[in-house]
């Protein structure tokens, strides 16, 4: 939620159950401390960012739970063009899964597991089609970049992430931040927890059930000539 202070959760995302997924396959959450920004035009692209910090798809076995930090091994992204806006995907790792010893770069997900790349791909070239009527496509010839290209990436979104945090005025993302100390916004943890700690109590009675699109298979018309593996 990037237009609350401190961008605390508010609610859990859902996404339409593309027939055979349910939901997503991985621990789908975010890089810290990037930022793709919508006036940065991506070479891979052609087109700016989404506004979002980079996408991270952790593909290790235990599945996490909503506000997890895990540190993670990087082992490559693919350039997607979501709605006509630069998303890059990042595939990782826990560092203390029982696979991240054995898969160092980006090719050996299909040694260890086979048929992830090709399954993650198809997802995102299709998931918005039931809400936006649209398929997405993808950079850099539709290929899987390894880990030497991805570090670029994040690189690059780290100093668009900087950028934003030392603007002098206040844009449409909140950037309050604890660590930050050099940027104009940069509040102590004091103040944070305070904010947090401002939010109603916890109320088990107003739990709510997951929305109709989560609770279904949607089924999508592939699209042809989908992108490549390598």
């Amino acid at each position: 939620q990037d237009t609350e202070i401190i961008n605390e959760i508010e609610q859990l995302r859902y996404v339409e159950n593309i027939f055979p997924y349910h939901g997503y396959m991985w621990n789908y959450g975010s890089l810290p401390q990037t930022w793709e920004d919508p006036e940065f035009i991506d070479p891979s692209t052609g087109v700016g960012g989404d506004g979002d910090p980079i996408d991270a798809l952790e593909i290790g076995h235990k599945v996490g739970y909503t506000g997890e930090i895990k540190q993670v091994k990087i082992l490559g992204a693919i350039a997607l063009i979501d709605f006509g806006e630069t998303d890059w995907k990042v595939l990782c790792i826990d560092i203390n899964d029982v696979l991240a010893e054995t898969v160092q770069d980006i090719h050996d997900i299909e040694i260890k597991m086979p048929g992830l790349l090709e399954a993650t791909i198809d997802f995102f070239q299709h998931y918005k089609v039931p809400s936006k009527g649209c398929y997405n496509s993808f950079g850099l010839d539709n290929q899987w970049q390894n880990i030497k290209f991805t570090e670029k990436v994040l690189e690059d979104a780290h100093n668009n992430w900087k950028f934003l945090m030392n603007q002098d005025k206040r844009g449409k993302i909140m950037t309050e931040n604890t660590y930050h100390t050099d940027s104009l916004w940069h509040i102590s943890s004091e103040k944070a927890l305070s904010i947090l700690n401002s939010n109603p109590p916890y109320n088990a009675g107003n739990e709510q059930s997951p929305p109709a699109i989560a609770q279904h298979f949607t089924y999508v018309t592939r699209k042809g000539g989908g992108p490549t593996l390598f």
